[in-house]
């Protein structure tokens, strides 16, 4: 099973040899099996990598993420029609009813507003932390009354003091390490749905014309509080105004993590994630909301794998 995530911040080229990834610098030759590799992130704009490589890491099923002159990411490679049964899932999900995807929603936006509720008990913020448990109950079909913005008012003023969330062009750290850790979350949700045969564009919620990652939008809703916890240990541990490489690599990490609970287990979030698209392929293909898994924070097996 692939599980590693590699980090490229020097400029070198990267290309296959005999199922092998290399990756060649001023240091030498760095082989890397494929079969061990679930992405890869090119932290560099000076890299150089083949076509044959680009092809080989997509039969592979790896997710390649690369930056912009501004070294925040900006682009995925993903294994396009890699299921079996690719057709039969795709005209599922085209065919899938309004109420069936009203449900789906309801039930994202409930676990991604319980673990931000979480989340704020953890810090202490009990007062607000219940407010945002109460909502989540009071979330219905669709979530139609747009609990979802009420609570996340509350959720990031509590969070971060004298915040305001900006999700593109951040040049505060804060901003831009939740941008990269979810770009980097979203990426691993990209990657599960082509390989469960789900076109990722094409959204339970978000219908954006212009987004081919429109499933992927909604189905990060849930991971999000993971990665603000992390982010926010993560910059406190650091406590630097900038977003470094270091800094990075944790937030590439955060895949490998476990500290996901979700069907009655314990995962790191990769295979948390993929669980989720797994089963949301099922409601797919039976049109039935009950086989959701959406996953819940294990605080206390996060403080034993990063405090």
């Amino acid at each position: 099973m692939s599980w590693r995530s590699i980090f490229i911040t020097k400029p070198c080229k990267i290309h296959i040899e005999h199922d092998n990834l290399i990756v060649s610098n001023d240091d030498g030759d760095n082989l890397v099996t494929l079969d061990s590799i679930a992405s890869i992130v090119i932290e560099t704009t000076r890299a150089t990598i083949t076509t044959y490589a680009i092809s080989k890491l997509a039969e592979a099923d790896v997710a390649v993420l690369y930056v912009d002159k501004k070294y925040n990411l900006n682009a995925i490679t993903l294994p396009f029609h890699t299921h079996s049964t690719f057709s039969k899932i795709v005209h599922s999900q085209i065919d899938i009813s309004k109420p069936l995807k009203k449900k789906l929603w309801q039930e994202v936006v409930k676990a991604k507003v319980n673990n931000q509720a979480a989340v704020l008990n953890y810090f202490n913020r009990e007062k607000s932390s219940k407010i945002l448990f109460g909502y989540a109950k009071s979330i219905r079909s669709n979530d139609e009354e747009n609990v979802e913005a009420k609570a996340a008012r509350i959720y990031w003023s509590e969070l971060f003091e004298n915040f305001a969330r900006v999700q593109k062009g951040a040049d505060d750290v804060r901003n831009a390490s939740l941008n990269y850790c979810y770009a980097i979350v979203r990426s691993a949700i990209a990657r599960s749905l082509t390989n469960a045969g789900l076109m990722p564009s094409f959204g339970i919620h978000h219908q954006n014309y212009f987004n081919a990652f429109n499933l992927a939008d909604d189905m990060i809703e849930p991971y999000r509080a993971f990665v603000d916890l992390h982010v926010k240990l993560t910059l406190l541990k650091y406590d630097d105004e900038v977003l470094t490489s270091q800094m990075k690599q944790e937030f590439v990490n955060i895949l490998n993590l476990e500290y996901a609970t979700i069907n009655g287990g314990l995962s790191n979030l990769r295979t948390a994630i993929d669980t989720t698209i797994q089963s949301l392929q099922k409601c797919v293909l039976q049109k039935e909301i009950a086989c959701l898994m959406l996953p819940s924070i294990n605080f206390e097996k996060y403080e034993d794998e990063c405090l």
